[in-house]
Parts: C-alpha cells; structure tokens; sequence
C-alpha cells in the first residue's frame, strides 16, 4: 500500500482552469472561497502578457504611448506596414545571430 503522501508528489499541479473550477464551486457557498476566486480572475495572467510585458504592471503614461503607437501603425498603408514588420523581424534575426 503507498502511501498518500508519497502520491501527491508525483502528481502534476492543478492546472489554473482547475484551480478557478474549484474555487467557483466552493464561492457558491464560502464566502472566503468567493473572495479568493475574485482575486483569481484579477490576477495577471501569462496569456495576457504581450512580448513578455506585463500590461497590467504599465503606468497609465505608457499604456498611453503604447495605444497612440498602436493608432499609427493600424493608420499605415497595408504595403507600409508589411515593409515596416519585415524591417523589424530581419533586425531581431540579425540581433539573435550575434
């Protein structure tokens, strides 16, 4: 017979959607359950890091030059942007090689 412990070792962790099932079935009747799932859903996620920035950490002045940046570029000609994307990838790869 193994013993418990020794099984939740080897266990993988609970992945997050688990985690947020449980905390869900547990806030209909725990308040504390509750207050931690609305934590939970606050929390930043790896998914809604962008370029390995966390957006949630940004002031509100960088959001702001982040957003006027992002008009510009959806402003730009369909070829314009294509060329200026390229541009940018070609200088990562040659960044990388060194």
């Amino acid at each position: 017979m193994r013993h418990q412990g020794a099984t939740r070792r080897t266990r993988e962790p609970p992945s997050d959607a688990e985690i947020e099932r449980g905390l869900r079935e547990r806030a209909v009747s725990d308040p504390r359950a509750a207050e931690i799932l609305l934590r939970w859903l606050q929390r930043p996620r790896v998914e809604e890091r962008v370029g390995g920035v966390d957006l949630d950490s940004m002031s509100e002045r960088e959001l702001e030059r982040l957003y006027a940046g992002l008009l510009k570029l959806a402003a730009l000609p369909d070829e314009e942007l294509r060329a200026l994307v390229g541009s940018l990838l070609e200088g990562e790869q040659l960044a990388s090689n060194e």
